[in-house]
């Protein structure tokens, strides 16, 4: 659940209570907007547009009536420490992981990645499906395994796939056109942050909270919470954040963040958008899943 190459950001893209989804956007927005980055460069081919008008990252839609609520950052904080409780009991997941991320300054392409996660002993595998330029790379991380490495597979000349190496997650190789190290990555790590962010209480004071019902992510009824900060601060580039959480399931699935720009009277911009689709928790995951010699990965 990155703005600079070899820049760490804690990463944040589940029984839990409905407010959850307001702790998770929050936790994310902890590590990405607590300081200023470097999000004013613009992407040449994006157009300034408001938080309401930018397109989904994927799947994205809604339902008629759309009922809002009120809700509060106290909400958000009580329900993340019980949310903590309830990732504990998930063993594993696997899902499709798309995201879009602001990267020194510019937005990125969207990515597709195959995801796998393993919370005992914390275990990452990734593999890129989109953008095409990127189709076939792999990533492996194991908590405690490789010198604290993660293994990668990338793609050389031409698109063909390269032998493995290893890299520090938080170097500017593996961090090179992304936010956040691989070592922060799942749901369980953005609820942790957001229990951190409970030790400042007067932080996010101001942001107001509302509860959206009638939407859907990946054709499944959710609930959005979105989060609004209604002006700069010197310690919260936060603008806008939205948190989309399966009804059912009471898992987030979708998450996007805007910041405040440098510049006053400017709109915000979006600095990150993602989405878990075909979520499948409890897949008894083994070690064979982190491993690069799975005959099921590319690795050579």
């Amino acid at each position: 659940m990155q703005d600079r190459p070899g820049r760490t950001r804690r990463f944040r893209p589940m029984a839990l209570a409905a407010s959850l989804a307001v702790a998770l956007s929050l936790a994310a927005l902890g590590a990405a907007m607590l300081t200023d980055g470097c999000a004013a460069r613009k992407d040449k081919s994006e157009k300034t547009r408001t938080p309401e008008t930018v397109a989904s990252a994927s799947s994205q839609q809604t339902d008629a009536p759309q009922r809002k609520r009120a809700a509060t950052i106290d909400d958000a904080l009580q329900g993340a420490r019980s949310s903590l409780k309830s990732l504990e009991k998930i063993k594993d997941y696997t899902c499709t992981f798309v995201k879009r991320e602001r990267v020194g300054g510019e937005l990125l392409e969207q990515e597709r990645l195959k995801m796998k996660v393993r919370h005992q002993p914390f275990s990452v595998y990734f593999r890129f499906v989109e953008p095409p330029s990127l189709a076939g790379q792999e990533a492996i991380y194991v908590e405690g395994q490789n010198d604290g490495k993660l293994i990668g597979h990338p793609n050389g000349i031409k698109n063909q796939i390269i032998g493995a190496v290893s890299l520090d997650p938080t170097g500017y190789l593996a961090m090179r056109n992304n936010r956040y190290p691989i070592t922060n990555a799942g749901m369980k790590n953005l609820v942790s942050l957001l229990v951190e962010l409970g030790d400042q209480p007067d932080l996010l004071k101001d942001c107001r909270v509302e509860f959206i019902d009638g939407q859907r992510v990946d054709g499944r009824p959710c609930r959005c919470i979105e989060i609004r900060n209604p002006r700069r601060q010197e310690n919260l580039t936060l603008a806008q954040a939205s948190i989309w959480v399966d009804k059912e399931w009471n898992v987030p699935v979708r998450f996007e963040a805007w910041e405040w720009p440098k510049k006053a009277g400017k709109k915000p911009l979006l600095v990150e958008q993602y989405e878990y689709l075909d979520l499948k928790f409890d897949q008894g995951l083994t070690a064979r899943d982190f491993d690069p010699e799975n005959p099921s990965y590319d690795y050579p």
